[in-house]
């Protein structure tokens, strides 16, 4: 094991607060923001990259999930909503997507 493994998201600059907005958010089911930058018409946010297969691709894959599965995915997303609405101005998230498996390796940094 590498370590941490990090992604580059590029943004339209419209939406820079948002984008910086991320930087500070710290929940176990969500990726990690490490660093921002702007450049031209466009923001850059660096990452964590979280391996794994979306839920979308389960769904095009016609993936029947059992109902354990399904209590845990359905777990996890509620708890990063209580986490997103518990912030101060809470937050209302526009894109969820949930990353299976998504555990993160405590050891890694």
């Amino acid at each position: 094991d590498l370590g941490t493994f990090w992604t580059i998201k590029q943004l339209p600059i419209s939406k820079k607060t948002e984008a910086k907005l991320l930087k500070h958010l710290n929940h176990p089911s969500l990726p990690r923001m490490t660093d921002y930058t702007e450049q031209d018409d466009s923001c850059y946010l660096v990452m964590e990259y979280i391996k794994g297969k979306s839920l979308e691709s389960h769904l095009k894959e016609s993936y029947q999930f059992s109902f354990d599965q399904i209590l845990t995915i359905t777990h996890t997303i509620l708890q990063i909503f209580q986490y997103l609405h518990s912030q101060k101005p809470p937050i209302y998230y526009g894109c969820l997507l949930y990353t299976s498996p998504s555990p993160r390796d405590s050891t890694s940094s």
